[in-house]
Parts: C-alpha cells; sequence; structure tokens
C-alpha cells in the first residue's frame, strides 16, 4: 500500500491507495485522516512521538512542557482511539 504525505496549515494528513485496498481499510484509514484532520499544531507535533514509542516523560522534554501536559494533549487529540484504530488496521 502507497502513502502520501503532505503538509498543510501545519498539520498532516494522509491519503492512502494501492491495490488491495479493502473497504474495511478505506473506512479505517477514512476515520483515523478524520481525527487526525482535528489535531491542532500541538497534538500534530505529538502523535508523532506517541508513534514512535517514546515515553510522555521524553516527549515533554523534546517540547519542553510538563509531562502532565503532554497527557493532556493526547487525550485531547483522541490518541487512545487513534492507537486501537491504527492496531486494526495492522492486524486488518
Amino acid at each position: 500500500m502507497e502513502a502520501l504525505e503532505q503538509r498543510e496549515n501545519n498539520k498532516q494528513f494522509w491519503a492512502f491507495a494501492g491495490e488491495g485496498t479493502t473497504a474495511t481499510d478505506m473506512l479505517l484509514f477514512a476515520v483515523l485522516g478524520d481525527i487526525a484532520n482535528r489535531w491542532t499544531v500541538r497534538q500534530a507535533e505529538l502523535i508523532p512521538h506517541l508513534l514512535e514509542g517514546k515515553t510522555h516523560e521524553e516527549i515533554a522534554n523534546i517540547l519542553k512542557v510538563k509531562r502532565q501536559n503532554v497527557s493532556k494533549i493526547a487525550n485531547a487529540g483522541k490518541w487512545d482511539y487513534f492507537r486501537r484504530l491504527l492496531r486494526i488496521s495492522a492486524n486488518a
């Protein structure tokens, strides 16, 4: 599957297409895209670090915020929901 990335208004958007893409894949990608499209700039900066498996403490140091703020930003960006959907799409 081919992934295309583009930056627009300091947010990151994804588009997925390719041979073998199922209706379920398209639905999951649409929901993931909808969540990502609603992220603030700060959430869009933070989420890639979570995807890389960094701890909240590491991210706090990188973004120069308190560790508690990392949790608040992630929760506001629907990180847990986003992560669960990514796991579903990886296993589909």
